[in-house]
């Protein structure tokens, strides 16, 4: 399908285009939406989750503006499991102890190179900066995994009292202000 939706419908004589977002991210689906005077389109492609079973759905959803009863939108956070949470303490932990046997210089960690570089005047052991790189990569992504979060903003818009159609999109600044522009034009 074609990526500018305005050219794929059809629009009335009296209807004119408010905004169209062509460029909106999905997660794990692409998303398009535009808004006329009359009705608020919404086109999805992708991968969808329906009673445990992959589903991929492609379609034009419109929604006739006087029959919106209720717009919402929020961004969901959800935070790693115990499990993540857990493996991240453990490789933050071997890193700590990684870069204090070589910072104490024992002798349980093996001597990988003897050579050395002079850096500004000071002279730089290949060893320290293997063993100190490494432990600066175990304790950076120990710390992703204990505290990074997921990110979801959701998009629901209910028509009459049982229709409610929901977009899930991923938070950024575009698809952020996308969200409030529509949100804010249909109660105009």
């Amino acid at each position: 399908m074609d990526k500018n939706l305005v050219n794929q419908i059809k629009l009335s004589k009296d209807e004119k285009v408010y905004y169209d977002f062509n460029k909106l991210k999905g997660k794990k689906n692409e998303c398009r939406m535009v808004l006329t005077t009359k009705r608020l389109i919404v086109f999805n492609d992708g991968v969808y989750y329906k009673k445990k079973r992959k589903i991929r759905r492609k379609g034009i959803n419109e929604i006739q503006r006087n029959t919106i009863t209720h717009i919402e939108y929020y961004i969901e956070y959800m935070n790693s499991t115990y499990i993540t949470k857990f493996i991240g303490f453990v490789l933050l932990v071997a890193g700590l102890l990684l870069a204090i046997f070589a910072y104490t210089g024992s002798t349980l960690l093996p001597a990988l190179s003897n050579y050395a570089f002079q850096v500004s005047g000071m002279f730089v052991l290949i060893n320290d900066l293997i063993y100190y790189g490494l432990a600066f990569i175990l304790v950076l992504i120990g710390l992703l995994m204990i505290f990074k979060a997921k990110k979801t903003l959701f998009f629901k818009v209910t028509s009459g009292h049982v229709d409610d159609y929901m977009v899930q999109l991923k938070k950024n600044k575009y698809n952020e202000e996308a969200i409030k522009r529509i949100s804010t034009k249909l109660y105009v």
